[in-house]
């Protein structure tokens, strides 16, 4: 985080050791008599808990106790590790229990000696983030229904493009990048003209704070479908469940994305970049089409043998776009996409991400790279997989891991050179290629 500060503001009292109570004003066009509030998971409504309501409102008290029940009022966990303990998530801070101790919070830019006063990330994301990934961070802002790809849903704490392997958290440099750049082929802008560097580390820290809050609840209600309802019947029964999930919390979860924050889960490549070379990118397409002798690889079973992402592992272009783009029109009914994963399941063909939402492989002839166009980020992309989606990492597979580069080299080519998968060479070369009318259905 750029600038630094005050020794007074950075200040911890006792009463903090556990949490900082973070005050904030009202959201705009909200009245203070209809406060916004965090919603739950959806879990909780369903009838597993609805037999069990001692246990739904100890899952939603204790939520409510470690990150607050609304944005008026955050609540930061013990072990969470977010910056000088959370204080960038808003522009005014409690401290102590006294309410009316409430004080602005500020940094000094690099160079300045004038304090500069901080929205938070709290009111940064409202005003930047809030249309698309919601109060809650579970991607059902007001706009989500009407985008393709949705918007991310945090409250799993997964992420898609990351510099570290399949399901690990991403690194604090991996959210910047896709704050900074946004994500290609999506309705996630770059923010880079928008806010200052400093303002984006403070969304950075708010969506932390989000990941972890959906994260934290979810461990909390696997924990309490194992307990009894009359468990938490009393005050001692939902003190001990208190305890146990907020140790489970502070060392598994936090733990994990403190580790990753810090760039301790980092993939590196195994090896230099290999030149681009008309050999290399020759392999690569050989790699891609499993005509190695060496190593079989299934890419062309997701993306196809021309590369426009109609691949027989997935439900075919034209039956995804009917169900999913020209029969939608209620963008807030599901029932369509209902029928799509029917059709999926008799075909035994995927449709979709871990996420529930629609979802296709890559149309690698358009130059178009979601993750980011680097070379680096096509390794990670080809190395590690993309969490969340049916995409897997490559680093065990093959034996030579300059082959790696060889398949970064050929898919940058391709846009450039479309002959690369033309279907006479294809055939040419050995491959199965895929019925024509496949093809043209995915263009």
């Amino acid at each position: 985080m750029a600038g630094r500060i005050t020794g007074e503001e950075s200040r911890v009292t006792i009463a903090w050791r556990q949490f900082w109570i973070i005050g904030l004003i009202a959201l705009a066009g909200c009245s203070a008599s209809e406060p916004v509030q965090f919603a739950h998971d959806p879990r909780l409504a369903s009838e597993e808990f609805a037999e069990k309501p001692n246990a739904r409102r100890a899952v939603e008290t204790i939520v409510d106790e470690m990150f607050g029940e609304s944005p008026d009022l955050l609540r930061v966990p013990r072990g969470a590790g977010l910056p000088e303990g959370g204080r960038y998530l808003a522009g005014l801070v409690q401290e102590g229990d006294d309410p009316e101790d409430i004080r602005p919070v500020v940094y000094y830019p690099a160079g300045s000696e004038t304090p500069v006063p901080i929205a938070g990330g709290q009111a940064l994301y409202h005003r930047h983030c809030l249309h698309c990934h919601g109060v809650s961070g579970d991607g059902q802002g007001p706009t989500a229904a009407f985008l393709y790809p949705r918007p991310r849903d945090y409250r799993r704490g997964l992420f898609k493009f990351t510099s570290t392997d399949y399901g690990d958290k991403p690194s604090r440099d991996d959210l910047r990048r896709i704050l900074h750049n946004g994500i290609d082929g999506t309705s996630m802008p770059a923010f880079k003209a928008q806010m200052t560097d400093v303002e984006m580390e403070q969304v950075i820290d708010y969506v932390l704070f989000l990941t972890y809050r959906g994260e934290v609840e979810r461990m909390i209600l696997e924990e309490a479908s194992f307990y009894e309802d009359s468990d938490f019947a009393d005050e001692e029964g939902l003190e001990l469940f208190r305890e146990e999930v907020g140790e489970i919390a502070e060392f598994e979860i936090f733990g994990r994305w403190t580790e990753a924050l810090e760039g301790l889960n980092l993939v590196e490549p195994l090896t230099p970049r290999v030149p681009p070379t008309q050999e290399s990118i020759e392999r690569g397409r050989d790699l891609f089409l499993g005509l190695s002798r060496d190593v079989k690889l299934e890419c062309a079973g997701c993306h196809g043998n021309q590369g426009v992402g109609d691949g027989p592992s997935w439900i075919d272009p034209e039956t995804f776009n009917r169900y999913v783009f020209l029969e939608n029109y209620d963008p807030t009914s599901k029932s369509t996409l209902e029928t799509l994963q029917q059709i999926a399941d008799e075909q035994q063909r995927r449709w979709s991400d871990e996420w529930g939402d629609p979802l296709r492989p890559a149309d690698l002839n358009r130059g178009v790279y979601k993750g980011g166009r680097r070379p680096i980020d096509l390794y990670w992309r080809i190395a590690t997989g993309i969490t969340g989606t049916a995409m897997p990492g490559h680093v065990q597979a093959l034996s030579d891991p300059d082959d790696l580069w060889n398949l970064v080299n050929f898919v940058l080519a391709l846009p450039q050179q479309p002959d690369l998968l033309r279907p006479d060479q294809v055939q040419k070369l050995g491959a199965d290629v895929i019925p024509e009318a496949a093809s043209t259905a995915a263009r």
